[in-house]
């Protein structure tokens, strides 16, 4: 962190050191030509020192905390370091990535905090949740025993043709898939 300030002084002395000649030369262009000199330098410092622009790195930080605060909120079953990597690797996807997976908290998570969506012309076609879809044994006579859990399968959702599949199983017949394939978010919650 010391050389990212070292970068941002260098600048701002730069920028000063310019708006000085301007005024003594009484030529406007010397502080647009200074800033831009300034502005380059302080990228090329940033790409040999190794940091990242300062903007991205606190729009990242603020992202971060967004997501904590709202995983304690909805009392995700998740970890705060797991969620903080999950994001970091959601975050780094290539812009021409096809698909990502998911684990159901974390998805939780960042639908707890989407209010508007602003469709761009690449993104992710693929979702795959991770152990999101759940399998369950009723009894032989209508609740002798109770129904409970059998297995979680991975669920793929095509976000393009708005179409939920699991590998393996037919989900025409079930009930979740005739009443439109509801967000499981219950799945994603803490037990207490």
């Amino acid at each position: 962190r010391h050389d990212n300030i070292s970068g941002i002084t260098t600048y701002a002395a730069m920028v000063l050191f310019c708006a000085f000649l301007t005024v003594v030369t009484a030529d406007s262009g010397t502080i647009a030509f200074g800033s831009l000199a300034a502005t380059r330098l302080l990228f090329c410092f940033n790409v040999v020192a190794g940091e990242n622009s300062g903007d991205q790195e606190l729009e990242t930080r603020n992202f971060f905390a967004i997501a904590e605060e709202l995983r304690q909120k909805v009392h995700a079953d998740i970890s705060a370091d797991e969620l903080r990597w999950s994001l970091a690797r959601f975050l780094d996807l290539p812009a021409s990535a096809e698909s990502v997976e998911l684990s159901l908290p974390l998805l939780t998570v960042m639908r707890s905090g989407i209010w508007g969506i602003e469709p761009d012309s690449t993104r992710v076609r693929y979702c795959i949740l991770l152990a999101s879809h759940l399998e369950m044994v009723e009894g032989p006579h209508g609740g002798n025993p109770p129904p409970h859990s059998k297995t979680r399968r991975d669920l793929i959702v095509d976000v393009f043709k708005g179409a939920c599949m699991v590998p393996g199983v037919e989900l025409t017949r079930e009930k979740w898939h005739m009443e439109g394939s509801k967000y499981p978010w219950h799945l994603a919650i803490k037990a207490n």
